[in-house]
């Protein structure tokens, strides 16, 4: 029997990652994916991790030719472009009047 609450809830989330993979969609026993599945599996066109990639903005593997990404890399590209709930575009009202 477990003792502790946060053993429980660490052996939850491995479980939890075991069968969902790193990244939801992530081909179960790939360890890294070519630019086109990589692309897929975060739901962005290819074209966007091309241009992160170019910028510097993006890490990657290269084997030979072969541009992959793992899925640290990927995920750590999501946390960085996550956006917060409070982070909105504030405007100024149109004054209608003239003074």
């Amino acid at each position: 029997m477990l003792g502790d609450h946060s053993e429980l809830v660490r052996l939850l989330a491995e479980i939890f990652e075991l069968a969902s993979g790193p990244i939801a969609g992530w081909p179960r026993g790939r360890v890294s994916l070519n630019e086109h599945e990589a692309a897929e599996s975060i739901g962005v066109p290819q074209h966007v991790l091309r241009d992160l990639r170019l910028r510097q903005k993006l890490s990657y593997t290269k084997v030979g030719r072969c541009i992959t990404y793992r899925p640290e890399q990927l995920k750590a590209l999501l946390d960085q472009l996550q956006c917060s709930d409070s982070s909105t575009i504030e405007t100024k009202p149109q004054n209608s009047e003239r003074s």
